[in-house]
């Protein structure tokens, strides 16, 4: 098996695993957001699998603001491991973010296959939003 087919195989593996937990991301009001390039063209000499999972809530007045994002790419295998990055922010309209949060880590897919999308990703949100409103 060739490294594009690899790639289509596992894709399909974290899709089919996103759509299983649809609903619950509708339910918490998390936006999905699909930059994945699953197809060669003349923009991109590679593919990857890349989803943004964000979510605002307003606290005490102030917008808390929250994204993370996964990333599987191609020219990475035969590394089977998922790129995390997650980015939060605490902000009133118009004004500059008094808090900040910005962490990386890269995750086996198995690992996040067997936790749920879903589960992953609301632990990393529950998580950042409780640290940015810890420094509100």
């Amino acid at each position: 098996m060739n490294n594009e087919e690899k790639f289509k195989q596992i894709s399909n593996d974290l899709d089919e695993a996103l759509e299983r937990d649809k609903e619950h991301f509708l339910s918490d009001g998390i936006i999905i957001d699909d930059s994945s390039t699953k197809s060669y063209h003349y923009k991109a000499m590679s593919l990857e699998w890349l989803y943004k999972f964000s979510k605002e809530d307003l606290v005490n007045y102030e917008r808390v603001y929250c994204q993370i994002i996964l990333c599987f790419k191609e020219l990475e295998l035969p590394n089977k491991n998922i790129s995390v990055r997650l980015n939060g922010s605490v902000y009133s309209e118009g004004q500059p973010s008094k808090a900040e949060v910005k962490r990386s880590k890269e995750l086996s897919i198995n690992q996040l296959l067997n936790t749920g999308i879903y589960n992953f990703i609301a632990s990393c949100l529950k998580d950042a939003k409780s640290d940015l409103e810890e420094s509100m």
